[in-house]
């Protein structure tokens, strides 16, 4: 479980990785992906960012 300093580290990485993301199509897992794996370790960043990428996706489809 992140501290509040971790969560603090994700919101804004989230934030402006959805402002590349909108502005050039891609890069959100680029930015993320490092930041996920500083908080919550290695093993869990792929798990992780699987799921939020692609619940993210189905958002953008709906």
């Amino acid at each position: 479980m992140p501290d509040p300093i971790g969560w603090a580290v994700l919101v804004v990485g989230a934030l402006a990785g959805s402002l590349v993301g909108g502005v050039a199509g891609f890069g959100t897992g680029i930015i993320m992906l490092p930041l996920v794996a500083w908080v919550l370790g290695l093993r869990s960043a792929v798990p992780v960012l699987t799921v939020t990428m692609a619940l993210g996706n189905l958002a953008r489809i709906w």
